[in-house]
Formats: structure tokens, sequence, C-alpha cells
């Protein structure tokens, strides 16, 4: 085994002989010389021949997560790569093993392929990863001398963990979330009724079939129980959700540009530690305390119900999805026969469903934090065209619960983040050719749903990237569009919110001006005309 003998700074490339199908295996040594805690999620790009031949690689990194606490924290990764017999001797192969969010800087890989090899045993090495380097690590402390600035590093540092953290965990978070709404809306008459129209529809039999086949709620509790153990959950169990709901909440009674006097901001964390002190100001009633681990081991295997739920709850968050959904309840077709779907109309879900869902393992967090954040600044505007809207935004901007929000989305550079990620996002999308209808994740899936029911998407009357080119980087125009936003979709919220703006200082209309009579000086004696 060759071992690398430089643990401060990224290693040479790794180059090595290997014969066709043979395989190469990378022990990772991994060392935390910062002082927070780190989420490590190794990413090894596809194989790239010299004639531009691609070799895909899936999954090779064991285990997927590492969690490294902070302090001269260590952990080992395993990343094993079995080559395609296929490939021919004499080619040159490279990939790039990657750390996002952490390093900059990637581990290239080059392989020669040898037709003939002396030992044909799995070619090892050991290589050793520091994170950061020495030099940042050093000067760390002189970086954040702001005392803005220092109180939102923990929001710097989350924005960073979105693109270490999978979508997979927000995604299964969201469908949980979305359920329970559902849930508590069966328990009106009306929710009743709409649960059995629903159940009647072909559309409801042949999405909860392809559901059930594809596992998916195997799959929500088993990305459930992956993310907590990262995120160590607590008794209401620490979720991705309930993390930025603290630290929103936390704003209210804080002060970012006054820490010793005031209740400490809690930074919205990914591994269950707080960086400015314990929470403790939040009122218990204010926190989601519904665990999901009881509502996902309640539902089981019943696709029936998941689905049911799920589309009960999009109703409650979203009047126009609401009407979308009533329609295709109201239809009177015939139920399908589970024992006897329509083999295409299956096969085609189940392709897509197996296709996509996979990638949500691969793509960061961070686009499908982005679509949110947009969604809810959308709907804010929207709300802050209305009288009611208006007057309480009016009423937040007085309060010290917008000042935090602001300088700390300042100081994180948030508005440029927003930019800068829905650039990159459209500028993806453009390049391979997604139709504007399905570019993104939430509009792909809404659209994937709609297609079963054989029916148009529903369009939306605010594009984002109006919005986004109306905002610019306006933090104000941001946070409390947001906020306003999440009123909109959560009652629970909007009540805090309403709480909060009752707060603000009176502010009375300025008296008026009184304006004196215009005289006529340029006629009067002595004036320049005469």
């Amino acid at each position: 085994m060759i071992e690398d003998k430089n643990p401060m700074a990224m290693p040479p490339p790794v180059e090595a002989e290997i014969h066709p199908g043979g395989e190469l295996v990378l022990r990772l040594s991994l060392h935390n010389n910062s002082g927070e805690t780190l989420l490590v999620r190794p990413v090894l790009d596809n194989w790239l021949a010299e004639n531009g031949d691609i070799f895909a690689t899936i999954n090779p990194v064991e285990p997927d997560y590492i969690y490294l606490g902070s302090g001269a924290g260590k952990a080992t990764q395993t990343v094993r790569v079995k080559l395609p017999l296929e490939l021919p001797p004499g080619q040159v192969i490279k990939s790039w093993l990657r750390f996002p969010g952490l390093l900059e800087e990637p581990l290239l890989i080059i392989l020669n392929i040898q037709a003939e090899i002396a030992e044909k045993k799995p070619r090892e090495y050991l290589v050793n990863i520091s994170f950061p380097s020495r030099e940042l690590a050093d000067n760390k402390s002189s970086i954040y001398y702001d005392i803005t600035t220092q109180n939102a590093w923990g929001l710097i540092s989350a924005l960073n963990d979105l693109d270490r953290i999978p979508s997979r965990w927000l995604v299964a978070e969201l469908l949980v979330a979305i359920s329970q709404k559902g849930e508590e809306y069966t328990g009106t008459p009306e929710g009743v009724k709409l649960f059995s129209q629903l159940r009647q529809t072909a559309f409801f039999s042949t999405v909860s079939t392809v559901l059930a086949t594809a596992k998916v709620p195997d799959w929500i509790s088993e990305t459930l129980s992956m993310s907590g153990q990262v995120l160590k959950g607590d008794r209401r169990e620490q979720r991705l959700l309930y993390i930025w709901e603290r630290w929103l909440l936390s704003l209210a009674e804080s002060d970012v540009e006054a820490p010793e006097t005031a209740k400490p901001i809690v930074a919205p964390l990914f591994v269950g530690c707080v960086r400015f002190g314990e929470f403790q100001s939040t009122p218990e009633h204010l926190i989601s305390d519904a665990p999901f681990t009881e509502f996902v081991a309640k539902l089981g295997t019943d696709s029936d119900r998941w689905l049911g739920y799920f589309l009960l709850g999009l109703m409650s968050l979203s009047p126009r999805i609401a009407s979308h959904i009533e329609a295709i309840a109201t239809q009177k077709i015939e139920p399908l026969n589970p024992a006897t779907p329509p083999p295409q109309t299956i096969a085609g879900c189940l392709y897509h469903l197996g296709t996509r869902l996979p990638e949500l393992d691969l793509l960061p967090a961070r686009w499908l934090v982005l679509e949110l954040l947009l969604i809810f600044a959308q709907k804010g505007d929207d709300y802050a065209r209305t009288p009611p809207g208006r007057m309480l935004l009016e009423r937040l901007r007085l309060t010290r619960f917008c000042k935090n929000g602001v300088l700390s989305l300042a100081a994180a550079e948030v508005p440029r983040w927003i930019v800068v990620s829905q650039a990159t996002a459209t500028a993806f999308h453009n390049s391979v050719g997604t139709p504007a209808s399905r570019a993104g994740l939430l509009k792909f899936w809404e659209q994937w749903l709609w297609d079963i029911a054989g029916s148009p998407i529903p369009t939306s009357q605010t594009s984002a990237a109006d919005l986004v080119n109306q905002l610019g980087i306006d933090g104000e125009a941001w946070f409390l569009k947001i906020v306003l936003g999440l009123s909109c979709v959560s009652p629970r919220i909007a009540t805090t919110l309403e709480a909060i703006a009752s707060s603000a200082p009176s502010v009375s209309p300025p008296a008026p001006t009184p304006t004196p009579p215009i005289k006529d000086v340029l006629s009067e004696p002595g004036s320049l005309q005469r």
C-alpha cells in the first residue's frame, strides 16, 4: 500500500497501472483541524479517457457520509472502483475526487490501462486529507473580526453545508411535513370527502401503484434514518426544517450587533451543536413537535395513505394546486384495477421514478433550497401587494427581527448567493435543453404528477427570473418577501410574525410641512433684474 506523507495539503495525483476489470481502492484518512464539525461527502467524477470517452462511476464511496468532529477529529472512508472489462490496453483515463463545500482543489486520479499486470490484486492507496489547509486554519481568527459577520458565521457555514448535504434528505422531510398537513385536513368533513373522491380516480390508483412498486415509503423511512444519524436529532427531532426555523425565530429576541448584551443567534447548524450558546428563548408552542418517525411508522408502507395525505397537504399549501387536484378528484373516472394496471403507464412512471429518484443522492440540497426560497419570495411578493400584506411588511420593517435578519443575510451574502445560484441553474438548464416547465426539481416532479393525470401543469403568474432581477442583492427585500411567503404557507408562522410585528414601535405620520407663499423675488427691488 502506498501512503502519502503530507496530510496538510491536497496530496499529489494518484497514478497507477491497472488491468481491464481491475480494482482501485483509495483509503482516505480524513483530519479535521477546523473549529467546527464537518459533514464529509466525497464525490468521484466519471472517468474521462484521452479520446473523450466517458465511463460512469456509481456510488464508489463507503460510507457515503462521514461526521467529522471538531478539534483534530479523524475518520476514514474508502473509495472502491471496479473498472470495466472493455477498457482497451494503452488507454489513459482520469477522474477527480472532490470534497464539495470543503476543498476547492480535487484529488486527481490517473490510471494507465495495461494488458498484463504482474499482480492482479486491487491497487490500494492510503491518502491523507485535512480540512482546512494549515494556512486557512491559522488565519481563521483574523478573517471574521467584524462582530456582525462573526455572529452570522453560522449562516455562512450553513450555506456551505448545503453543497454537501444531498437533496434526498430535504425531499424526505418535505414529503413527511406536507403529508402531515394532509392528515390534519382529513380531520375535516371536506378533507374526508375529497380523499374519498381521489381514491376513486384512475390517477390516484396509478400513482399509488407506482409508489408501492418503487417502495417510496421505505425510501422515505431509510432517508430519515440516514439523515438523523448525522443531524443528531433531539426529542423534537432536529431535522433540517426544524433547525432553520429555530434560526429564524431566534432573530426576534437576539441582536447580531450586540452579542454580549442580547440572547445569542442560533446558527442553523446541520450537526446538532449550537455555535453561540444553547437556544432557550423560543416558546415551546412555536416549535413543531410532531415527530417524523412516529408519523412514518404509523403510515408504514400504505402507499394509498401516503399519496392521499400528500395530495391533501399540497392543497393546503397552494390554492393553485388545490384547484387542480379538486378538478382531478371530480372527474368521476372509473378506478383502475391495481392488479391489472396499464403496463405502458406504470412502466413509464416507474422509469422516470427509477431514473430521477437516485439523482437526489447526487444533487446537493443547495438547488432545492434555492427553488424553495424563490417560491416563498414569489408568494411574499404577491402578498405584499395586498393591503394586509403591505401593512404587515411595514410593521416588520420596524422590528429588531427584521434588522437581525437583514444584517445576517448581508453578512453571509445570501442575496448574492441566490442571484449566482439562480444564474448557474438557468445556464445549466439552457445548456441541456430543459424546457422551462421542467427546469428544477420541484417543477419536474410536479409535471411528472400531472402527466399521469393527463392534464396540463398549472402555471404560475410570477417568474422566478423576473423576481431575481427585480430584487437583485437587496437584503431587506429578500428577507421580508421570504418571511411573508412563509406566513402564506404556515398559519403557525403567520401567527408568530403577527406577534413579532405587534412589538414594532408605532410611528405617527409626519406632520405636514406648511408651504410658504411663493414670492416673485425677481420683481423685487434690488433683484438681479434691477
